[in-house]
């Protein structure tokens, strides 16, 4: 397991499971906080976020959240997919980086999705 997953399970589990009452297994955890959640070689994989998955990785950790210009199209996805290193959101017109450094880099590319993934 990656020291990140862990540490995101180690924060906002208890929190997912304060707001909706019931005990999740890690597996289904890491299935609502990540939309592109897998386990490739015994190792949890993905860190899109889902909405919920944001919401919650908000309450613990600095998210750094804008409006998106120009399209979103699923190239950009497999490459945020392959090459991000911390977590993210998508949505239909925000997203939200947990990295200064990558905010920054999508700054720069004027907040265009497809501009930004040319770069990574």
């Amino acid at each position: 397991m990656s020291d990140l997953h862990k540490l995101i399970l180690k924060n906002c589990k208890p929190l997912m499971e304060k707001s909706y009452g019931d005990s999740v297994s890690d597996t289904d955890f890491y299935k609502v906080m990540f939309k592109n959640f897998r386990i490739k070689n015994k190792k949890p994989h993905g860190l899109r976020l889902t909405s919920v998955g944001n919401n919650l990785l908000k309450r613990v950790y600095e998210a750094h959240t804008y409006e998106i210009s120009g399209d979103i199209n699923h190239q950009a996805f497999i490459l945020m997919d392959m090459h991000m290193q911390w977590p993210y959101y998508v949505g239909r017109k925000i997203c939200s980086f947990y990295s200064e450094n990558d905010a920054a880099w999508f700054r720069l590319n004027n907040n265009d999705l497809k501009l930004y993934t040319e770069h990574l």
